[in-house]
Order: C-alpha cells, then structure tokens, then sequence
C-alpha cells in the first residue's frame, strides 16, 4: 500500500491577495457610482433643458391662440358688418326699382298725354 492521498484543502488566498480584490472590487464599485451619477446629472439636464422647451413651446401656442381668438372676434364682427351693409343695400335696391317704376309709370303717362303727329315747323 503506500501512504493514503487525503484531498488536500484548497489553500485562500492570502490576505494581501484577498484585500487586492477588495480593493479592485470598491475601485471598480465608486468608478460605476460616478459613471451612474454623471449619466443621471446628464438626463436630469437633459430632462430640464427638455421641459424649458417645452414650457417656452406651451407660451408661443398659448399666445397664438390668443391672437387667433382675437381675430376670429374681429372676422365676426365684420362680418356682422358686412352682412349689414348687404342688407340695406337690398333695400335700397329695392326702392330704386320701386322708383323707377313710379317714374317709368309717369312717363307712360307722359307719354299718353303728348300730342301725337306734330309737324315739325321749324
């Protein structure tokens, strides 16, 4: 037989191995907190700039609708005006032609009471 081969314990690390590794392991550990700070500072401006933008955007539409409402305003009362003036031009329209009747009624008048057959003596 020879001497038995008992497994043998695997041997840890030193502890100059072990706190190398922590030491890594905390490095790489702040070096990804920053980058995950500097990429929420980054889409917090972003976000920011974003929403200034969008507030700036919201005053330009809000100050077009105003003026458009103005405007609207103003069309409508033209065109109360307009509809106004139509209007009373059709009634002038109107008693023109009644007029005109009354004077195309006095010249068949006119008319019917010339003597006809004249000579012309000149």
């Amino acid at each position: 037989y020879g001497s038995p081969t008992w497994p043998t314990r695997p041997t840890s690390p030193t502890s100059e191995e072990h706190s190398r590794t922590r030491g890594k392991k905390r490095r790489l550990s702040k070096m990804m907190d920053k980058k995950f700070e500097a990429m929420t500072a980054e889409l917090s401006a972003k976000m920011v700039d974003r929403d200034e933008k969008y507030k700036s955007m919201l005053a330009k539409v809000r100050k077009m609708d105003g003026i458009l409402v103005n405007q609207a305003a103003i069309i409508k009362r033209q065109d109360n005006q307009i509809h106004t003036l139509v209007t009373q031009l059709w009634k002038e329209e109107d008693e023109l032609k009644l007029r005109k009747l009354e004077i195309e009624k006095l010249m068949d008048i006119v008319n019917d009471h010339k003597p006809r057959n004249t000579s012309k003596t000149r």
